[in-house]
């Protein structure tokens, strides 16, 4: 067994190592599962496979390809065309193989042209109950240019319907269908897809572990710039070997064996992929995250906020609030419950732990938008407030927490997605919107009583494209004079806010608020893209660069107050689960470990303090946006939504990576994914 040590050369003779729990490095499907048991390669024919056609599947043919296939002599081929369905549409192929018993999973290989499609997978059990799974996108490659392999165990995690309800897989199970979802409702258009090797598989078992250390562990990893990283793993295995990138993907420090050293010279996001080896075999590959970046100049800015769960006492650590504080943020949104305030009927408390992170907010200078929501069993069987009874209860709570915190918070927001049965599934009620109306009346009159200074956010996140029919209800209703603003929730992850006209949505329900006769100011209290393995997954770097652009052109359409990105923690382990992956910074369990987002979330609260007088800018891909900042000069964000392109600028004196680093820019600056900050006394953008 070889003890194999990574460990920085630093100025301190004595280095105070501490264990800190690293992620493993996603691995490709490929990389995960092994093969059992071939099922199909198509060589002797289509066997049992057959692609249905008619009810929810597009019209659809299939055909053994000897053209195209991937090692054997002919590959499965299927044509589908999506004929604009507004409901479910969707390409079924499959061949009813028995699977006997647990601890198996399904891979194969895969390729198309036209549409690309996200790929499940449906699984029959003995009862005849349907499980589907959805299929990472953890591939290598594009399916579009070359064949890519696909894996998944079998669980009963994702949807299941029909049998015995049980939502558990009884064996034996069968192999229903391998399906490929179009990318949109009333998508119109063609896809071929093509399978091949499918097989039976497992997980591969591990033959080795990293453990890391890190030379005086800080909260978060983050450093400032200039500083030196020290790490040492260790792990049976023949050597480790590691390497430091950028953001930007430069390398700053690589190494094999017992010596390594990195020091992050600029600010930006920093990782170190440790890999541990068994002669060439890698069995074991870890990442540490890190980043740097300069103290905060403690002045808030008030366009950019987080949503957060510091209510979960035990699940959000409060030392996360002095993390969220040092990387310079000053708004958060977060809940007291009814059923937590008032659990014996009539009397109010606070728990004393919950008091106690908005206190430590206060302190530290954060200020906290808290959403009031959710049933009380004490009312209403437990379900949504209708009765008289009930919303002069929910009134009651509403006022006690204003006026026991007023101190504290001056900002509430009216429940939590009221249409949506959000925290409320499967309970009694009618979350109607003009229900909502008659609970955000009855609410806005008890906090304006208990504090007529308090700002009431109503509308309670509604989504701002799917549900403005939920929305004009609500505000006709009797909730648009309820109200001091609205708040909207935004999602259209994985695709981007340009593609889906994100500022074009926003401006339109603000549009219909005016005509309702509510206020026209917007607050996105929810917006944000998931990093998780599963279909609609982003990779970390895409999140980092939606942040900028999302609040780019939110604040450029002129009508939104405040943005808060769902949200700020990983609130879980599941790699695959999108729910455990929307945050900026990693679980705890990991030492809020950075994601790139943090910092050019920290980076644009840094350059957009105190700016106002937004001016949108667009031509063809190129989009922008120029600020007014506090000394009268102007700031532009600059990027491209397509293929790289060049715009003429004049008058920038400094410009800014997505890292917050300088750079230099000339009379011409080529605009990629990654937004650019100008600045100058008067900064003009040319084709």
């Amino acid at each position: 067994m070889y003890r194999a040590i990574l460990a920085a050369t630093f100025a301190l003779p004595v280095l105070a190592w501490e264990p800190i729990r690293c992620p493993e490095v996603d691995r490709t499907s490929a990389d995960r599962f092994e093969t059992v048991r071939v099922l199909s390669t198509f060589e002797d024919g289509m066997g049992t496979w057959k692609a249905t056609n008619g009810g929810q599947q597009p019209k659809t043919t299939q055909a053994l390809d000897q053209k195209v296939a991937r090692a054997s002599r002919a590959s499965l081929r299927v044509d589908a065309v999506f004929g604009g369905e507004k409901k479910l549409e969707y390409i079924n192929v499959g061949p009813g193989a028995v699977i006997e018993k647990p601890g198996i999973g399904v891979g194969f290989w895969f390729r198309w042209t036209g549409t690309p499609v996200s790929l499940r997978m449906r699984i029959a059990d003995k009862s005849g109950e349907t499980h589907q799974m959805n299929l990472p996108r953890d591939y290598a490659g594009d399916p579009s240019k070359e064949w890519c392999y696909v894996a998944t165990k079998i669980s009963s995690q994702s949807g299941s319907w029909g049998g015995d309800g049980n939502h558990k897989l009884d064996y034996p199970c069968m192999l229903q269908a391998i399906v490929g979802d179009r990318p949109k409702a009333g998508f119109k258009g063609n896809c071929t897809l093509w399978l091949d090797d499918v097989a039976l598989v497992r997980e591969r078992k591990r033959t080795g572990e990293l453990k890391v250390e890190v030379d005086q562990l800080r909260l978060g990893n983050l450093y400032q710039p200039g500083n030196r990283v020290s790490l040492r793993a260790t792990g049976s295995g023949d050597t480790v070997t590691w390497e430091w990138r950028d953001f930007f993907g430069n390398v700053v420090g690589k190494g094999t064996g017992p010596i390594a050293s990195a020091t992050l010279g600029k600010s930006g996001y920093y990782q170190c992929i440790l890999e541990l080896r068994q002669g060439d075999a890698v069995v074991d590959r870890r990442i540490f995250r890190c980043a740097a970046l300069p103290a905060p100049t403690g002045k808030r800015n008030d366009f950019l906020g987080f949503c957060t769960h510091f209510q979960r006492v035990t699940a959000w650590p409060s030392e996360g609030l002095d993390l969220f504080a040092r990387y310079g943020f000053g708004h958060l949104r977060d809940e007291l419950s009814w059923g937590s305030v008032e659990k014996e009927k009539g009397r109010f408390a606070i728990d004393p732990r919950q008091a106690a992170y908005l206190a430590r907010s206060r302190k530290l200078g954060i200020e906290p938008l808290l959403i009031l929501d959710y049933a009380n069993r004490h009312y209403d069987d437990g379900g949504f407030p209708n009765s008289e009874g009930a919303i002069a209860g929910f009134a009651r709570y509403s006022g006690f927490l204003v006026k026991e915190l007023a101190d504290r918070v001056d900002t509430y927001e009216i429940w939590n997605e009221w249409t949506v049965k959000c925290g409320m599934r499967g309970r009694p009620g009618s979350n109607s919107p003009e229900n909502y109306a008659r609970l955000l009346q009855a609410s806005h009159a008890a906090i304006k009583r208990a504090n007529p200074q308090a700002t009431v956010v109503g509308i309670g996140g509604e989504h701002s494209g799917g549900h403005i029919r939920n929305i004009e209800g609500m505000m006709r209703g009797g909730g648009a004079k309820a109200m001091d603003s609205f708040s909207v929730h935004s999602y259209r992850y994985p695709r981007t806010p340009e593609e889906t006209d994100l500022a074009g949505e926003i401006l339109a329900v603000s549009k219909l608020a005016k005509d309702c006769g509510a206020p026209e100011r917007v607050w996105v209290t929810e917006i944000g893209w998931p990093t998780h393995t599963g279909p609609r997954g982003s990779d970390e770097f895409k999140q980092a660069r939606m942040m900028v652009r999302t609040l780019s052109l939110l604040w450029g359409t002129g009508v939104v107050d405040r943005v808060y990105w769902y949200d700020f923690k990983n609130d879980g382990f599941k790699r695959e689960y999108n729910e455990n992956n929307f945050g900026v910074v990693w679980h705890q369990g990991f030492n809020w470990a950075p994601k790139p987002a943090v910092v050019t979330a920290a980076v644009f609260a840094a350059l957009t303090q105190g700016c106002t007088k937004p001016e949108p800018w667009n031509l063809g891909d190129a989009h922008g946006l120029r600020l007014r900042r506090p000394d009268g000069t102007q700031l532009a964000i600059v990027w491209s939504a397509g293929e790289p392109t060049t715009v003429g600028v004049k008058g920038v004196t400094q410009a800014w990576d997505l890292m917050g680093n300088p750079t230099h820019v000339g009379e011409r600056v080529a605009l990629g994914e990654n937004p650019i900050y100008l600045m100058g006394g008067r900064v003009s953008i040319r084709p």
